[in-house]
């Protein structure tokens, strides 16, 4: 791989980032989750067995870290693949069959991440979702 195709690359994986989502040291901010994903506190600290009032003392908690990681990234995929948030949010929000009839993100906050990720992919490369 030439050095040109690195940097594009990279250019191409810097687009599809959600830098708001996290602090100065990296971390996933869990407020600033609930904030992107258009969902409370709570609905963010549940998720990750924290109270509302435990993430708001800590938002950058070891908790939030793997699963907040993980809807990131969903959602920054979301974003470019589907060309606004309002309509990541939309997809992430509706109710799925291949879900049971649950919505992606009711999804991801049980921890079930590769059943989202899969539909994802779909959407990605054009499959029906």
């Amino acid at each position: 791989m030439t050095a040109e195709a690195r940097v594009s690359g990279t250019d191409a994986l810097a687009a599809i980032t959600i830098p708001e989502i996290f602090d100065n040291r990296g971390r996933v901010n869990g407020l600033a989750l609930a904030e992107a994903l258009d969902v409370t506190a709570g609905e963010v600290a549940k998720s990750v067995s924290l109270t509302a009032r435990g993430l708001r003392a800590n938002p950058a908690s070891p908790r939030v870290q793997r699963s907040g990681q993980h809807i990131a990234a969903l959602l920054a995929r979301l974003d470019h693949a589907l060309g606004a948030r309002r309509n990541a949010l939309i997809w992430l929000k509706t109710p799925r069959r291949q879900l049971s009839g649950h919505s992606p993100l009711e999804i991801l906050f049980r921890g079930d991440f590769s059943s989202v990720e899969t539909l994802v992919y779909a959407l990605e490369t054009g499959q029906p979702v």
